[in-house]
């Protein structure tokens, strides 16, 4: 039964508690205390500092994806341009070949006219000397020109 003022026991007891938390607070507490917040701290900074190299490599990839679409805009316009001047000294070749081939094709029907104007002249030519020589034979004497 619990009776007041108590007895001696219980501050017996009591004191013994005190100085037993007293020990142990210094003892075990303290430092197992300290390693839990050196270890809360190191796995918070080490995932701060993760935090942060996640940002950075962020920040870096931005950078590289856009000098990367930089670059491509830029290449793709270099080609753009490339091809345009190759497509107009394309037309021009193409122009130019043209040009030569129907310069060939009119010198062509120049010759050949040339040469079928000659030719009818000299079948000309031929035809009369060769009716000549058939009236010369079937009338058998000399026949004027």
């Amino acid at each position: 039964m619990l009776t007041f003022p108590p007895d001696t026991t219980f501050l017996v007891q009591l004191v013994s508690f005190v100085l037993l938390w007293l020990v142990l607070r210094r003892i075990a507490w303290a430092p197992m205390l300290r390693v839990l917040e050196e270890r809360d701290q190191r796995t918070v900074g080490n995932r701060q500092l993760a935090a942060q190299y996640r940002a950075e490599a962020e920040q870096v990839q931005q950078k590289y994806e856009a000098e990367f679409a930089r670059a491509r805009a830029e290449l793709t316009a270099k080609m753009q341009s490339v091809r345009s001047v190759v497509a107009s000294e394309e037309q021009a070749i193409i122009t130019e070949a043209r040009a030569a081939a129907q310069k060939r094709i009119n010198e062509a029907r120049e010759a050949f006219s040339r040469e079928l104007k000659e030719a009818r002249e000299a079948v000309a030519r031929e035809a009369e000397f060769v009716g000549h020589l058939i009236a010369r034979q079937v009338l058998g004497r000399d026949v004027p020109r």
